[in-house]
């Protein structure tokens, strides 16, 4: 429980709480679904009110500016791997492995037991990329990933591909 002067991290997606979607642990398809600063007013403030239930413990471990990055990446890679219904096992591919939805993509399937391919752009986003945990991790700038996955798979592919990059990737 929080008390006041706790300092807290903004949990950004806001719904009702009490619709069928809420209640079945699908709050992001609530009807009155918003996320803080885009479909409802921001905390860029002095002061804001917030839904108790939109307020987490700020990790000590972590500075304000990365705890607030933390939130909302991770409840995007959540909520689509949870679609993706990705099991222990599974070997995923993940787009953008370097980026911020990416990097916690590859965090939760690992935390899931799945086996982690990532694309990246570059040496540096590899490198982050492998030690967050990706298994094996493909240069997109300078590799074939699609020939890649493939190699890595003897042919058999992977059971989830996470796509948050765009028409980059869709082909």
């Amino acid at each position: 429980t929080l008390r006041e002067g706790d300092e807290v991290v903004v949990l950004p997606g806001v719904s009702c709480g009490a619709c069928e979607a809420c209640q079945g642990g699908d709050d992001n398809l609530c009807r009155q679904y918003a996320i803080v600063g885009e479909g409802r007013d921001g905390v860029c403030a002095d002061y804001a009110v917030l839904p108790a239930a939109n307020l987490a413990p700020k990790p000590r471990g972590l500075k304000f500016l990365q705890a607030a990055s933390v939130a909302l990446v991770f409840q995007t890679a959540d909520a689509m791997l949870r679609k993706a219904r990705l099991r222990e096992g599974d070997t995923i591919l993940v787009h953008a492995a370097g980026s911020g939805v990416g990097s916690a993509a590859v965090q939760l399937a690992k935390l899931r037991g799945a086996v982690v391919i990532g694309t990246a752009g570059g040496e540096a986003k590899a490198r982050a990329a492998r030690e967050l945990g990706a298994d094996f991790v493909i240069d997109s700038k300078t590799e074939d990933f699609a020939q890649r996955v493939r190699d890595l798979t003897d042919k058999r592919g992977v059971e989830v591909v996470f796509e948050h990059v765009g028409a980059v990737t869709f082909a």
